[in-house]
């Protein structure tokens, strides 16, 4: 079930505009709020009485009540509330819903009622709520609202409507909770004795008393970090994001629980303690939530841990009592009124000694009940008394009970049961029937399905109204689910021990297509266990593997056609298993539902397999932008390597791959139907596509659109929503708009000082925003192109690529340098500034409505802001390095990110769920190091590895693993001896060159750690890092020497002169500084660029100081007088790198445009452009002797070129995931996937 979070509003209050807030929250969810008629008919149909009797109850004539569900009136406030109270008593509103039921109908007759302005009354409503619970609202026992707003999120909380009696039980939780303070309360009994149920209802009932109430799941053996990150972004949505440790994630939620009244629900918490151990122990990896429940219950806070399990965590031995803050309700079996109640609907007969008898025979456990009064009606005519005679002694407990339940299911029911185990979430029913497939007909499935409802093994999900309701979704009880898990895992361990596979070949045991978070529920809940149990089998990691592969040689003799999903399970086992597939021969194997993308495969054969419905890594390199079509159903993205890709959302399937460009494409837009497709380059040209054939429909550049003027690179396109407008952010700092249909450019604006790196287009092409790093967003007027006020960003220089518009043209949203989100309404200056990034913001989307507004940045994570709100929603992990690109789709419920890990991910609005994960070439080259005479390369990448070169052979000498994150520097001493990296961990690395030993963590920094260098002798180490400082350390023993604190952006660029005496920094805001070294005194600043500063260089003597900027410039100074020499203009992007040779004769640069330079210092010559076949990357370095130049790829590829001639005298790559693989006559696979198989 998704995740909504829903904001509530104080009783009295209403929202400025006269729409009620529910309304309100609708809007922003997309979704339509029904009108009155429509809730009134439904409501009094839920109460089963005429339009005549609910008249008399709400005290009208029953033609008021006949002119309000035809539409044809409205009640008045007066006859409004009594109508509501009418139809609460009646049982019109759903239970646990009631107030919210209430509400939602007052709101639509204040919506579409002229004149209506009397606000609902909460606390009126309340009061009908608390005399039909039977209770007094009493000062002690008061459950109304706290001070301050209220949010509650529900995630997978099942609706309560059947939810009977219990009320002692709720009475003393209550009591608990409320008036006795207890920090933690656990409700702790059998599995379908109603445990989930008592606690969503408890939680329903006290969440006025309390600000924040956040309910969580564990079925899925959540972990506990991730619970604790999504506890904390949601109770602090505006505060910094988790800290990575568990630790201090668990700091700071004590922390919130201080802060404010939280009431955090844990349910199935019995999912992540160890069975078949002594009871209460936790599973291994799962310790920590063991932690969290201990300080919960011993520290000092005003927040409430209500948790369901079936067993308690040993902690709870010392912490429960009477006097105690935590405590423990065992709870029993319903009575027998209330076990009646629950069994009506069965129309089952027997006097009060048989009712009494079944009810205490199962314990009064509901589910139980459920499932036994279905045997009763079938097989007994509904006779208690006959069934009690003839099944005496035979169920014995909810296994038992549940084994009898399972050996009467005819075939077709058992399959559906096992299918849904695997699903792990609610599906349709047509997603059900194509997992049964073609030997089950609908009309059989449906019956099943229908019967499974009957019999309580299944449930509709809350908002379903019955099987046949389009849009139905159902799942297994959680009792049952366990049950049926153990009972595929239990047949699947069977069948490897016999070697007669059965279930393996009916269905998988984890499907690689599903979203990514059930995925990774299946492999810890299924696959998983099947392993521990073959290991604990056959002894030993070697003995599990060769039974495997003996398994998959068996299958290889069978004909494809009858091989089912048997290679596809035992491939998933294998790599599970070993962590990899490499040199596993999978020839002739139907390898169906494989996740492959993640998998090292080198040397694997697949000699005539077939990949059907198996997950590959794809062929693209870096996405550096990406777009959605408006109903999400497309997704298209450019690529560093000038590719152009689109893929249909709904199966992952690449439509089309096309090399449309010679250099970065740094643009992408669909048109609202997805029939058009519009990319940007910095070769100049922007090509119009087709999508559905992928052909080529028009492509402007310089000559095609004569007159147009266009001037250098393509740094931005947009596209109107019917694809007749374009428009394209261009060098000189001009926004042009060509209309594809006569193929002209009809508007020139002009305003921009700087080079305009971003453009969007409100989806009726009326409106154009545009972004520079001038410090300006601008909004225009396409047609007359008059400029529109917005106003300036409020804190640092805009990031130009990071500007969006709503939809509806009425919002520009634009992020800059220094990590602010600023957002403007047209015509009328800001609206909001949101604030939460620790780098520079990418990117920005904004929904259809502007309500909804993403953004990504340098620190990888993407962030979803509620704009009307001005605050954060969510912030969404999983990119392991820069978010470059995000796109929305119209409505807001699906988000779209690109990272410059390689992947491009697609995640769930409204729960932050992620839903895909598109994995491209991954490790790009950040950081570059050459030693003084070129032998040995030092490389740092994306994989959180460095590597050692040697660069003549291009034999890799050693890996250094340590980092917990991105790489982004590498320096070498002169001798190559000592190697120092820095990364995404905030810590600088030493290494011996000729081990690979770590020699040293260097600790201090408080942000990411950009660059590093090595003075010549290896003795002096420099950093620079996102928390604006650089450090000079001495290497031999790691002790920081000085802190160097003058910037006020981060601090991406370092150097070294290679005596180690003068040191250089280069920062986001625009200056270059020069220091003493080793002491860390200031010595000069200098300046001349208008944009941050990436990367700097110094000759061997410290007398000449080179920098690289967003501005796309290279600049050299005199480092004695400070005085600027020379701006090297070339680059048709930021620059990234910069690195002089020793003698400051020859300086390199690389920069966004992909390409590497090198210039003649004495005369600012160019002498020679190197270009990459899939762009370069980030890193940069000259030999000392400049000799050579080496540059990082967005591939993973290292670049050495002769400075002399030009020419690439070697490629450094280690093995890619798929390399040397034989897929000769290899089927089931797109051209495009079968292009990432060679690549």
């Amino acid at each position: 079930m998704g995740c909504i979070e829903r904001q509530r509003r104080p009783p009295f209050g209403r929202c400025h505009d006269g729409v009620g807030h529910l309304d309100s929250v609708w809007r922003m969810l997309g979704v339509e709020a029904e009108g009155f008629r429509a809730l009134a008919l439904k409501h009094r149909g839920r109460t089963g009485l005429s339009q005549a009797a609910l008249a008399r109850r709400a005290g009208v004539h029953v033609r008021s009540v006949q002119g309000w569900e035809g539409g044809l009136a409205y009640p008045s406030a007066p006859r409004l509330r009594p109508l509501i109270a009418a139809l609460f008593e009646a049982g019109g509103f759903a239970v646990g819903h009631e107030l919210t039921e209430a509400q939602a109908l007052w709101e639509a007759v204040a919506r579409e009622a002229p004149h209506f302005e009397t606000p609902f009354d909460a606390a009126w409503f309340g009061e009908l709520l608390l005399a039909a619970h039977g209770w007094t609202a009493t000062p002690e026992q008061d459950v109304g609202p706290s001070s301050g707003p209220s949010s509650e999120h529900w995630g997978e909380a099942p609706d309560v409507a059947s939810f009977l009696g219990r009320n002692a039980e709720r009475e003393m939780l209550r009591r608990w909770v409320l008036d006795e303070r207890c920090r933690v309360v656990a409700i702790v009994g059998l599995g379908g004795i109603g445990k989930t149920l008592l606690a969503t209802r408890l939680a329903l009932d006290l969440a006025p008393a309390f600000d924040y109430v956040y309910w969580r799941s564990l079925r899925n053996a959540l972990a506990p970090g991730e619970w604790l990150a999504g506890a904390i972004r949601f109770l602090s949505p505006g505060d910094p994001p988790p800290p990575d440790s568990e630790a201090g994630r668990l700091e700071r939620l004590l922390d919130l629980a201080r802060r404010a009244r939280c009431l955090l629900v844990l349910d199935n918490f019995e999912t992540v303690l160890q069975p078949g151990e002594r009871a209460g122990r936790f599973q291994p990896g799962f310790e920590r939530f063991g932690t969290v429940v201990q300080q919960l219950a011993e520290s000092a806070h005003q927040s409430c841990v209500l948790l369901t399990s079936r067993e308690e965590p040993v902690e709870f031995s010392l912490l429960k009592g009477e006097s105690k803050p935590v405590r423990v309700l065992g709870l029993s079996g319903l009575n027998v009124d209330d076990g009646q109640a629950l069994l009506r609907d069965k129309q089952l007969s027997g006097d009060a000694e048989a009712w009494s008898a079944l009810i205490a025979r199962y314990g009064g456990n509901g589910l139980a009940l459920k499932i036994v009064g279905e045997s009763i009606r079938e097989l007994f005519g509904g006779d208690i008394a006959g069934f009690l005679e003839a099944r005496a002694g035979v169920f014995g407990g909810m296994r038992l009970l549940l084994d009898a339940q399972v050996q009467r299911l005819a075939s077709v029911e058992l399959e559906v049961l096992r299918w849904l185990a695997v699903e792990r979430e609610p599906v349709s029913f047509a997603d059900l029937a194509g997992d049964l497939g073609s030997s089950v007909g609908g009309g059989a499935a449906l019956e099943a399905v229908d019967g499974l409802r009957r019999r309580s093994m299944l449930e509709l999900s809350p908002r379903s109204r019955g099987v046949y309701e389009q849009g139905a979704t159902f799942t297994l009880q959680s009792a049952v689910l366990e049950y049926m898990t153990e009972q595929v895992v239990d047949d699947v361990v069977k069948e490897l021990a016999a070697g007669e596979p059965v279930r393996l070949l009916a269905q998988p045991l984890l499907k690689a297509t599903a979203k990514d978070y059930v995925r990774r529920g299946q492999e810890r809940l299924i696959a998983g266990p099947v392993l521990e149990r073959l290991l604990a089998d056959r002894g030993s990691q070697p003995a599990a593997e060769r039974r495997l592969l003996t398994l998959l040689d068996q299958l290889r003799k069978r004909p494809l056609a009858q091989q089912g999903y048997a290679p596809g399970n035992l491939v998933n086992l294998l790599r599970l298993l070993r962590g990899d597939l490499r040199n596993v021969d999978l020839s002739g194997l139907l390898i169906r539902q494989a996740y492959l993308q993640e998998v090292e495969a080198q040397e694997a054969r697949l000699v005539g397999a077939d990949l059907a419905q198996s997950v590959l890594a794809e062929a693209f390199t870096v996405p550096n932008c990406v777009a959605l079509s408006a109903d999400g159903a497309y997704l298209a993205i450019g690529t560093t390597a000038g590719e152009v890709c689109l893929w249909r959302v709904a199966d992952r399937q690449l439509m089309l791959s096309m090399q449309g460009h010679s250099s970065v494409v740094i643009g992408v837009a669909v048109s609202g139907d997805g029939r058009l497709l519009v990319s940007g380059s910095l070769d100049g040209t922007v090509n119009l596509w087709e999508t559905s054939s992928g052909t080529l429909v028009a492509s402007l550049d310089e000559h095609t659109h004569a007159g147009a003027g266009q001037a250098g690179p393509v740094h931005g396109v947009g596209l109107s929503a019917d694809g007749r407008l374009v428009a394209i952010g261009s060098q000189d700092g001009s926004v042009r708009l060509w209309d594809t249909c006569s193929r002209r450019t009809v508007t020139v604006l002009q305003g921009h000082t700087g080079p305009a790196y971003g453009v969007a287009l409100s989806a009726d092409g009326k409106l154009v925003a545009s972004g520079s790093y001038d410090a300006n967003a601008s909004f225009w007027h396409a047609q007359s192109g008059r400029l529109l006020p917005t106003g300036k960003a409020e804190t640092g220089t805009v990031c130009g690529r990071a500007v969006a518009v709503s939809g509806d043209g009425r919002l520009l949203a634009c992020g800059s340098l220094d990590g602010v989100v600023s957002v403007y309404e047209a015509g009328n200056g800001a609206v909001a500034t949101l604030r939460g990034h620790t780098g520079v913001v990418y990117c920005t989307a904004l929904s259809r409505d502007g309500r909804l507004l993403a953004s990504g940045g340098q620190d990888g994570t993407l962030r979803l802001w509620d704009v009307p709100g001005r605050r954060l929603l969510a912030t969404l992990r999983g990119h392991t390095g820069a978010v470059l690109g995000v796109a929305l789709s119209g409505d807001g419920g699906l988000v779209a990110s690109a990272g410059l890990d390689g992947t491009l991910r697609l995640w769930g609005a409204r729960n932050g769920q992620s839903l895909a994960t598109l994995q491209g070439h991954t490790g790009v080259i950040y950081g570059i190091g050459l030693c003084r005479d070129g032998r040995v390369l030092a490389s740092g990448s994306q994989n959180e590895t460095a590597s050692l070169w040697e660069v003549s052979s291009g034999r890799l000498l050693a890996r250094l693993q340590g980092h917990a994150g991105v790489v982004y520097g590498a320096a070498l001493s002169g001798d190559a001896r000592l190697v120092a990296t820095c990364g995404q961990d905030e810590t600088v690395r030493l290494w011996e060159s000729a081990s690979g030993r770590q020699l040293a963590v260097l600790r201090g920094h408080a942000g990411v750690v950009y660059g590093v260098a090595l003075s010549a002798d290896g003795r002096l180490l420099l950093s620079g890092s996102q928390d604006e400082s650089a450090r000079l350390w001495s290497a031999p023993d790691g002790r920081l020497l000085a802190t160097l604190q003058r910037h006020t952006g981060g601090v991406w660029g370092v150097a070294l002169s290679s005596d180690g005496r003068v040191a250089a920094t280069g920062s986001l805001d625009g200056a270059s500084r020069l220091w003493e070294a080793p002491a860390g005194g200031p010595l000069a600043t200098l300046r001349g660029h208008t944009g941050g500063v990436w990367g700097v260089a110094l000759s061997g003597d410290g007398q000449l100081v080179a920098g690289g900027s967003f501005d796309g410039t290279v600049k050299l100074w005199d480092a004695s007088s400070s005085r600027l020499l020379a701006t090297l203009d070339g680059h048709t992007g930021a620059v990234w790198g910069v690195s002089l040779s020793a003698d400051g004769g020859l300086v390199a640069s690389g920069g966004q445009d992909g390409t590497a330079r090198l210039w003649d210092v004495a005369t600012g010559r160019l002498l020679t452009t190197l270009y990459g076949p899939t762009g370069l990357g980030y890193g940069l370095a000259l030999s000392g002797d400049g000799r050579l130049v080496a540059s990082g790829s967005f591939d993973g590829t290292v670049k050495v070129w002769s400075t002399s001639s030009g020419l690439s005298v070697r490629t450094l790559q280690a093995d890619r995931r798929y390399e040397r693989m034989n897929i000769t006559g290899l089927t089931g696979v797109t051209e495009a996937q079968r292009s990432s198989l060679i690549a």
